[in-house]
């Protein structure tokens, strides 16, 4: 009967402290401005626009311009934030 009560007990901590952590990590592993920034940077590139700055963080510094051209090829193949995101994510 103890061990009944631990197992359920151990199952219901699991669940709760997966949905928690899933919860709380949304905001960054979802798709925010900078994103698509990105995407649009990289359609500028596809049309002949090669920027050798990227947008502005908060900061104040420009971003490096590397990581559009790594992307271009990607968002030729699809426009869609989420492709990339999977697609670079692996």
């Amino acid at each position: 009967m103890i061990t009944n009560i631990r197992k359920i007990t151990a199952m219901t901590l699991f669940a709760v402290s997966w949905l928690f952590y899933f919860t709380l990590s949304i905001p960054s592993n979802s798709i925010w401005i900078d994103q698509l920034k990105a995407v649009d940077i990289a359609k500028d590139i596809l049309d002949g626009n090669f920027p050798l700055v990227g947008y502005l963080h908060s900061n104040g510094m420009h971003s490096f311009p590397a990581f559009y051209y790594f992307i271009t090829p990607l968002v030729y193949i699809s426009e869609n934030p989420l492709f990339l995101y999977w697609s670079v994510a692996f």
